[in-house]
């Protein structure tokens, strides 16, 4: 039997393709921090269930794009998105990454929590999703797996992202607030 999980392609830029396998359009793509309020609000509602629906059964194609949005300015909230980032990165198959994703989000700290998602922590999930605990740590402690995370950032905000999320369709923004399907009679 098909999940979900075993529609997610980690690409080498640290995007996530989550498909039927041949569904090529129309391109879903969900910008995303894992330190972000809103983008757990939007990862808990219906429209990304309707997403994960709608890849299942090869309507859509989802692209996640999760990167580390705050700037310098906001250190604790960087440290925090770019601690979250630099694991999801390190997560080594397709079908644990959504699960690795959703327990992010789960564990969402507040977003002004100083030392929020803590190495011990982010390690904690990876058991608890069935991630091997040692090479997972290895990644997530390396030099160029922090690289990579401020690699895909700099992809993101090469592309014009200035908020998270940033949910596009077919190239314009949707409004990830409001229902993206007709009310039922």
């Amino acid at each position: 039997m098909t999940t979900v999980a075993d529609l997610i392609t980690l690409q080498a830029d640290g995007t996530v393709r989550m498909a039927q396998p041949g569904v090529k359009a129309p391109v879903v793509e969900v910008y995303e921090d894992y330190a972000c309020p809103a983008c757990l609000e939007f990862a808990k509602g219906e429209n990304s269930k309707w997403l994960r629906h709608a890849a299942f059964s090869g309507e859509i194609v989802v692209v996640f794009h999760p990167f580390t949005l705050f700037s310098a300015k906001t250190p604790v909230q960087r440290a925090n998105s770019r601690r979250a980032l630099t694991a999801s990165l390190c997560v080594p198959t397709p079908g644990k990454w959504l699960e690795y994703h959703d327990a992010l989000y789960a564990h969402q700290p507040g977003p002004f929590k100083r030392g929020g998602f803590p190495y011990k922590k982010l390690v904690r999930l990876a058991k608890s999703t069935g991630i091997p605990v040692e090479p997972f740590f290895a990644c997530l402690k390396s030099a160029e797996t922090a690289k990579r995370a401020d690699k895909v950032t700099e992809l993101v905000f090469g592309r014009g992202i200035e908020g998270t999320p940033t949910v596009r369709y077919k190239g314009e923004e949707l409004d990830w607030s409001v229902p993206w399907w007709p009310e039922e009679d």
